[in-house]
């Protein structure tokens, strides 16, 4: 082969050596993409199957509640909401079980945790308002009651459950003519006022009102 020919169909070693390189590249690069991918599915298993036994733990906390074994329910909850601290749902079901209990001062923070996070369906949501705000009035926290119940009320306007433990936290707090007028207001609007509908509406609003009847005093 003539020297001229060489030049435009001989490879040298140094452009053999580079294409080899990048081959090898290619290849290591390939085996990266892989191997992550393969990471990747291992780790969504990983959550899918933690999430399933997440899912039977609390379903099975929850039967337990139901079926009266509450300490055995709360056993389990307070585990799950230890693997699960973000865990709404979780939190509710621990927060519940321990008002069931009795134990209302340990039952806050995890209804606190509930509301505070994401996940909750509008009743459980609406039942941790009602939890919360009645366990800060058991406790003698009649303020952080208060202003649970004004959240509450902001999100479910009108809901007669929460403006009744509302209308309970009012008059401890001293303000027992609210407290009664709240509790006629709903009375007024549900379907057991009879025939008084109108006349317990009126007076929600006018408690006070008296008729005085004028006598003429004889000197």
């Amino acid at each position: 082969m003539s020297h001229s020919s060489c030049q435009t169909e001989c490879v040298s070693d140094d452009e053999l050596a580079q294409a080899a390189g990048l081959r090898a590249a290619a290849i290591e690069a390939t085996t990266i993409v892989t191997a992550g991918e393969r990471g990747d599915d291992s780790a969504r298993a990983v959550r899918l199957r933690d999430a399933g036994e997440r899912g039977d733990e609390l379903a099975r906390a929850v039967g337990l509640r139901e079926a009266g074994k509450r300490d055995e329910a709360r056993e389990l909850l307070v585990a799950l909401a230890a693997r699960y601290p973000d865990d709404a749902e979780v939190a509710y079901q621990t927060a519940w079980v321990h008002d069931a209990l009795g134990l209302e001062a340990e039952a806050v923070p995890f209804y606190v945790r509930a509301l505070a996070g994401d996940g909750l369906n509008a009743e459980d949501r609406l039942g941790s308002f009602v939890g919360l705000g009645s366990t800060y009035r058991v406790l003698g926290r009649v303020a952080e009651s208060l202003a649970t119940f004004e959240r509450g009320l902001a999100e479910f306007p009108g809901d007669a459950g929460l403006r009744t433990f509302n209308a309970m936290a009012l008059y401890s707090s001293g303000r027992a003519r609210e407290a009664v007028s709240t509790l006629l207001a709903i009375v007024a609007e549900s379907d057991r006022a009879g025939g008084y509908a109108r006349a317990i509406s009126y007076y929600a609003e006018n408690l006070d009102e008296r008729y005085v009847e004028n006598l003429d005093e004889t000197i």
